[in-house]
Order: C-alpha cells, then sequence, then structure tokens
C-alpha cells in the first residue's frame, strides 16, 4: 500500500529583521576553534581572521540598519550552499553505494553565529531557533534572522510533527 508522504512546512510568516549573504564559506569550525581554558572553544588566529573578514562583510550590508531589542527572542536559519554533493559514481557498476558525498555544513555554522550575534548586539540567549541548511550551488552561505513570539520558545514546533 501506498502511504500518503507528509510535507514538513518550514516557511512561516515571520518578521524579517536581517538577511545577509557570505561571498565564500568559512572553512570547517575544526580549523577555526582550539580548546582553551577548561575546554572552552576558543577562535584561533585564522579563526580571529575569518571572522573579522565576515564581518566586514556583513557590516557592509546592515550598517543602516537599525539596532535589534534585546529583550526579544530571535531565531537564526544559516544556509550554507556547496558545490558537487553529486557522487558521480552513484549508480555504476562499482561505483559509490552513497548518492551523497559526505560534506558537512554542520561545522561550517557556529562562527557565522558567532559573527551575526556579534554585529547585532544580540547573544546567543535570545536565540531560540538555530537553523543550518545545506543546500546545492556555488559556495556560499546566507544568514536570516527573524523576531519570534514569545509564546513559541515555550513550545515544540509544530511543524516537527506529522498530522
Amino acid at each position: 500500500a501506498h502511504e500518503e508522504a507528509h510535507p514538513v512546512v518550514l516557511v512561516r510568516e515571520r518578521k524579517l529583521v536581517r538577511h545577509g549573504f557570505f561571498s565564500e564559506l568559512p572553512p570547517s569550525d575544526n580549523h577555526l576553534y582550539t580548546n582553551g581554558f577548561k575546554g572552552r572553544r576558543v577562535k584561533t588566529t585564522n579563526g580571529r581572521n575569518i571572522a573579522n573578514h565576515l564581518k566586514s562583510e556583513l557590516l557592509g550590508q546592515w550598517m543602516h540598519l537599525p539596532a535589534l531589542d534585546q529583550n526579544v527572542p530571535y531565531g537564526l536559519v544559516t544556509v550554507v550552499f556547496l558545490s558537487n554533493l553529486l557522487n558521480e559514481t552513484f549508480g555504476r557498476k562499482g561505483g559509490t553505494e552513497r548518492r551523497y558525498k559526505k560534506l558537512d555544513a554542520s561545522n561550517r555554522g557556529k562562527l557565522i553565529e558567532d559573527v551575526v550575534s556579534e554585529l547585532i548586539g544580540v547573544d546567543d540567549s535570545s536565540a531560540f531557533d538555530c537553523l543550518r541548511l545545506k543546500r546545492i550551488g556555488e559556495p556560499h552561505a546566507e544568514v536570516y534572522v527573524y523576531e519570534m513570539e514569545e509564546a513559541e520558545c515555550l513550545l515544540t514546533p509544530d511543524w516537527l510533527t506529522l498530522p
């Protein structure tokens, strides 16, 4: 029997307060942070240099926008675009069994989140939704910051539950 697929709806009406574009992807977070005192993750020299570059890129896009209220909950979506995600030998005799290459987007977001947080003047305590997406395209990253309703911070998102 064929079961009807339940689509997961991620797009909702939101008050988008920032959208930013990074022309280049930062390297993996593994190369930008190191373990510091008591195991705290701190940026390496290279991590600080790349963070400064990302900040200047966003600052040029956001410098004329008003400050954000630190007492409002925010959501942050980071979209990482990677090229060549498809294994060319997938499906061929003797080829790989995996359709997609093992390119991880989750370890590319911490530095971006830190840069966005610093530039908008809102720290992690007000970031309630943090979502990282991986998409196929020319390598770059985009960020979206949106306001949330206070009540949303108390509930499991309805899009996580299938009807």
